[in-house]
Formats: C-alpha cells, sequence, structure tokens
C-alpha cells in the first residue's frame, strides 16, 4: 500500500505496452543500470546502459526482445554521462538502434575531449571503460548512413528539449534539466586539463568528481510525468548539479514517478526535488550499487527518500550481496599480493511501471530479485 494510496503490483507484463500507455522500466545492476521509456506511439527511448550478465547482451535489448519490440522502435538512446556503470554495452545499442539519436551531455561536447576518445593516439592510453565505451559509440555515430540517422551526437543543455511526441504520444515531450551552462564550463576545464597528462603520460582517464554535468530529463506529461535523475549530484556551488536545475526557470509538470539519482545516495538528493518537481506522494525507483566497501543505498537513504517523497520506493535488487568463495589459500595469496576482491553484485533485476491515461497510479511489476524498501 502506498501512503498516498494503493499502488497496484503486479508480474511482469511480457508483451508491449498499449500504443497510449507509457512505460518507464528500470534494470539493473549488472554492473550499472539502464532506464527504458516507451514514450507513446510504439516509440522508445533508452537512458544509459548495462550488461544481462546472463545473456551478455544490454540489458535494455535483452528486455525490449522479451516485449516484443524491435530496436527500430527506439527513437533516442541517451548516455546520461560517461561513468563505466552507466555506459557499458552502449555501443551495442547505438548500433543495433540504427535510427536512433544519440544524446549525451554537452559538457562532452568540447574539441578537446572529442579529439581525445576519437583519434588513434587513444589506443596508447590507460582508458576508463567508461570512456572507451563512449568512443566506440562515436565511431558507430559518425560512420552511419545519414540518410537514416545523424553522424552527429545531440548536445543536452539544461532546458533543451530532447524529444517530442506527437499522435499518440502528443503531449509528451523529454526536457534536459541539465547540465547548467556553469557546469559545461567547470566540465571543460577539467577536461582540457586532462588532455595533456593523458595524452603524453598515457594514463586512465578518471571519472569527473562530482558528477555536476551527467543529463538528468523529465519525461514531461501532464499526468504520466517521470524525472530521470541519472547520477547527478548536489554540489556546494550554486549554479550547477541540482542546484543549477532550481536556480532555472524551466517549465515542467510535477512528476509522478522519479528514477532516484546516484542510486539514492545523499549527494545525489536535495530537497526540492521533491517539493518543486515531484507530485506529492510519488513512486521513487533506483537501482543499489555495490562495488568493493562501497553499497548503496544505505538505511538512512532510504528512509530521507521515503520521508520527502511520501510514497513508496522500490529497487530493483534487494540484499546487500555475498562474498565471494575461496579457501584459506586463495585468501593468503590474494592478501600477499594487496588485491582488493568485492562482493558479488545482487542478480539483475527489473521494476516496470506502465500507466494508461485513464489510471490514477502505476501499476508496478517486479522481478523476483525486485522489491519494495523502507
Amino acid at each position: 500500500m502506498g501512503r498516498g494510496g494503493s499502488q497496484e503490483l503486479v508480474a511482469l507484463e511480457a508483451s508491449a505496452p498499449a500504443r497510449d500507455e507509457r512505460e518507464v522500466t528500470l534494470l539493473g545492476p549488472g554492473y550499472g543500470e539502464s532506464v527504458v521509456v516507451h514514450l507513446g506511439g510504439a516509440k522508445w527511448m533508452i537512458v544509459d546502459s548495462c550488461i544481462n550478465r546472463s545473456t551478455r547482451r544490454p540489458a535494455a535489448l535483452t528486455y525490449l526482445d522479451s516485449i516484443g519490440v524491435s530496436p527500430e522502435a527506439v527513437v533516442a538512446v541517451v548516455a546520461s554521462h560517461w561513468h563505466d556503470d552507466h555506459i557499458r554495452g552502449l555501443a551495442e545499442i547505438v548500433s543495433e538502434c540504427a535510427g536512433a539519436e544519440f544524446i549525451c551531455s554537452s559538457a562532452l561536447a568540447t574539441r578537446e575531449f572529442l579529439q581525445l576518445v576519437s583519434t588513434d593516439g587513444l589506443s596508447q592510453t590507460r582508458l576508463t571503460s567508461g570512456v572507451a565505451e563512449f568512443r566506440k559509440v562515436l565511431d558507430v555515430v559518425t560512420g552511419r548512413d545519414p540518410a537514416v540517422a545523424s553522424r552527429t551526437p545531440k548536445f543536452a543543455a539544461a532546458d533543451m528539449i530532447l524529444w517530442e511526441g506527437s499522435n499518440e504520444a502528443s503531449g509528451t515531450r523529454v526536457v534536459a534539466l541539465t547540465p547548467s551552462s556553469a557546469a559545461q564550463l567547470s566540465a571543460s576545464q577539467t577536461i582540457a586539463r586532462l588532455v595533456p597528462s593523458v595524452t603524453s603520460k598515457r594514463v586512465r582517464i578518471p571519472d569527473l568528481r562530482p558528477n555536476d554535468y551527467s543529463v538528468a530529463a523529465m519525461l514531461d506529461h501532464a499526468s504520466h510525468g517521470a524525472l530521470l535523475g541519472a547520477d547527478l549530484e548536489t554540489t556546494s556551488a550554486p549554479d550547477t548539479g541540482w542546484n543549477g536545475v532550481f536556480g532555472n526557470s524551466v517549465s515542467v509538470s510535477p512528476a509522478s514517478l522519479y528514477k532516484v539519482a546516484h542510486h539514492g545516495s545523499e549527494t545525489g538528493h536535495h530537497d526540492q526535488i521533491f517539493t518543486d518537481l515531484m507530485a506529492p506522494m510519488g513512486v521513487c525507483v533506483l537501482t543499489p550499487f555495490r562495488r568493493g566497501k562501497v553499497s548503496l543505498p544505505l538505511e538512512d537513504d532510504v528512509s530521507r527518500i521515503v520521508a520527502r517523497s511520501g510514497g513508496e520506493l522500490y529497487s530493483t535488487a534487494l540484499g546487500r550481496g555475498r562474498d565471494a568463495p575461496r579457501d584459506a589459500a586463495v585468501t593468503r595469496t590474494l592478501r600477499d599480493m594487496g588485491a582488493t576482491v568485492e562482493k558479488i553484485d545482487p542478480v539483475m533485476g527489473t521494476v516496470q511501471l506502465r500507466r494508461r491515461p485513464d489510471e490514477k497510479e502505476w501499476r508496478i511489476g517486479l522481478s523476483e530479485s525486485a522489491g519494495r524498501l523502507g
């Protein structure tokens, strides 16, 4: 039962939604997350990517195939940022969804970054898997048939309309809430400082921290709106990250569904998310993050999200992972080597949310490993 009413819990629906039905499905961790969105009119959007360990394919493609949706139905593929846990397998998605527009953060539109990831000299550097995947994506995009899809990414910035529907999808649009101009400038300056050391010393390209350039977006609809928080964080600066969102004048309808930012961590929290962007008692959904000693969300995170939203919080996977089994001799060898052994991620799960025009609540489908938190 939701605090504001009854949320209908159902088994995962195995067929595609109706043309006038909205869907937001969260997949993960694999390790990472991916969001699959039915925009209406049999048009789909994929945000970020992770790998389904059982199929070794991007989880989004496996999911769409399971409900009978062709990659040809995907009109937009969004990379919210380049971190490893949000981009694995994205090049395969962009390749199979040949007619989809590729969208990424405008913070990555700098000459330095594009040159860094697209030149042959990059092969001699120690890439993070995220940057290496981004290079593969650019190779796919720039090699496309221009009669089918654009060879140039769309670089998302605050207040930009990324997609706007017609016919059965009329009244629906996808609006970028970030990055702000300040976040774009900050990321550009950081990337420019990295380029000389990366290319001359061949060092590993680090993730940009804090994550204030990630593409948070709103699936804007009068009653079926969804806030997609990506990994956006709140910084000390007044005009970047979530602070930058609330310093803007973007006009969107309150969302009844929130894909919680940054796996529910405190760094991804901002009180105004729930007062300015969310309808009262909205549904929240997240993927957990398990890597080494980092485990998100914490119990305090769950309590905070449930209290602020007034609604229900669901996770694609429950449990805290388990230690990889090993005997004493292996343990001693690993310790002598100074190696770190991480916990095995929980099994990938699915939270499927669907809503018809005449429904007042989202229907929530849960895979076996998914469940309610708090």
